[in-house]
């Protein structure tokens, strides 16, 4: 803490955050006095979810991490140098626009690891030089890197637009609203902003009736969030809010790599991917 304070009191703007894998991420924020740790709980939950067909993991995740925003603002990630490439801890290269679309959606301070926006590959080795695949050389020109990572370059322009659209996204909560083994969708809410994602990898299409819009009552049927009055829930704002998983979910489209799409009964067409 002694260094910390040093180095704050030279360059008061600087961001500083810890690698912390296992333990208690809170607690190390408080004692250390770093802004923020990096997230690996929901690292894990967001790959291990889709390999295993189980967003019961991420819910749980989710609702972790809704705790640490209490305390401070995490450093999230889908990969950093010290793990595999996202693109092969995937089982299926289908879910790599799932995984980033929680990154960009949920509160946070999202990091890409140099490569991933390319859908670079790489598994982590445990032995010397196991890393090395993660850490390959870029080429001497943008000309020479391979076709296939473009549609990932571009989805990653998408979300990150998105997410300067709406910078409250950096202090979100994620609210579960739906939730089966294959198919969720939660709500990123701070004040009165708000964004629905909805995710489905499951073999058919699903039907998300964003009931919390108030596309029928104009009221959100368990009430508003810290104590706020009904009128913050009228139909109109809330609908015209959804439009923006719209876009994110047509950004998917053309990223062409997903499975069935969960369809919305309002307006708007797909919720997301």
């Amino acid at each position: 803490m002694r260094v910390l304070s040093e180095v704050r009191a030279r360059h008061p703007d600087a961001y500083i955050f810890g690698e912390v894998i296992h333990g208690d991420y809170v607690g190390f924020v408080r004692e250390t006095g770093v802004d923020a740790v990096t997230q690996y709980e929901l690292w894990k939950a967001i790959w291990s979810a889709l390999n295993d067909r189980n967003f019961f993991e991420l819910a749980w995740a989710l609702d972790r991490h809704n705790a640490m925003l209490d305390t401070f603002v995490p450093q999230t990630f889908v990969g950093n140098h010290d793990v595999s490439r996202i693109a092969s801890q995937l089982h299926d290269e289908r879910h790599l626009p799932h995984a980033l679309v929680i990154l960009m959606t949920c509160g946070g301070t999202p990091s890409i690891y140099a490569g991933d926006e390319q859908a670079f590959r790489g598994i982590k080795e445990h032995r010397a030089g196991g890393d090395d695949a993660n850490r390959p050389a870029f080429p001497a020109t943008p000309a020479e890197l391979a076709p296939f990572g473009w549609p990932t370059y571009r989805l990653h322009q998408e979300l990150i637009g998105l997410r300067r659209r709406y910078p409250w996204l950096h202090r979100a909560r994620s609210r579960v609203t739906e939730l089966r083994n294959t198919d969720l969708m939660f709500e990123a809410f701070h004040e009165q902003d708000r964004l629905w994602v909805a995710l489905n990898f499951g073999r058919r299409a699903r039907c998300a009736r964003n009931s919390s819009c108030g596309r029928q009552t104009g009221r959100r049927p368990h009430g508003p969030p810290n104590g706020g009055n009904d009128r913050d829930y009228a139909a109109a704002p809330w609908l015209g809010r959804t439009c923006e998983s719209v876009r994110a979910s047509e950004a998917l489209n053309r990223s062409r790599m997903r499975d069935q799409p969960l369809r919305g009964c309002g307006r708007g067409g797909d919720l997301g991917s």
